[in-house]
């Protein structure tokens, strides 16, 4: 087991996490020398087809709602 001396920081997104996001959490890792380590997951990773998907879902569900 690897001992460390920095934080850490957690982030769980729910609904999917893109690409550019868990490299600005590499990034910052990289950028602070060790006394930050960013530790990201998510229920999925985004896509551009799968954003796509996801907004055509809302869209629909969004339509079956009746407002008045």
């Amino acid at each position: 087991m690897e001992t460390r001396a920095g934080s850490r920081l957690l982030i769980y997104i729910v609904g999917g996490v893109a690409m550019s996001e868990m490299r600005a959490a590499y990034e910052v890792t990289r950028a602070t020398d060790g006394k930050w380590e960013v530790l990201i997951g998510s229920s999925h990773i985004l896509t551009p087809t799968r954003f796509l998907d996801d907004l055509k879902v809302l869209n629909q569900m969004l339509e079956d709602i009746s407002l008045p």
